[in-house]
């Protein structure tokens, strides 16, 4: 929803799949984990590299992410720490 056109030109360019969801009523995490396991729902892990460092909100929805997909391995990481 808020994708800078010259930054969707170079995913574009990179044969990267970009998916618009309209639905507003969930953050950027849980989309792209509803995402991943709609397309595959066999994996034994998602590691998602980036989910501290950022704004308080970021960071809190990365920690229920942890509570909301218990039955997969979720690892939350940057470079100075690692949740799971």
């Amino acid at each position: 929803d808020s994708i800078r056109p010259e930054v969707k030109k170079y995913y574009n360019s990179m044969k990267t799949e970009i998916v618009h969801n309209k639905y507003q009523n969930t953050n950027n995490l849980t989309k792209c984990i509803q995402f991943i396991l709609s397309k595959n729902n066999s994996f034994d892990r998602i590691c998602i590299y980036g989910a501290f460092g950022g704004r308080f909100d970021q960071e809190m929805a990365s920690i229920q992410a942890l509570y909301r997909w218990k039955d997969y391995k979720l690892y939350l990481c940057n470079h100075n720490t690692c949740a799971f």
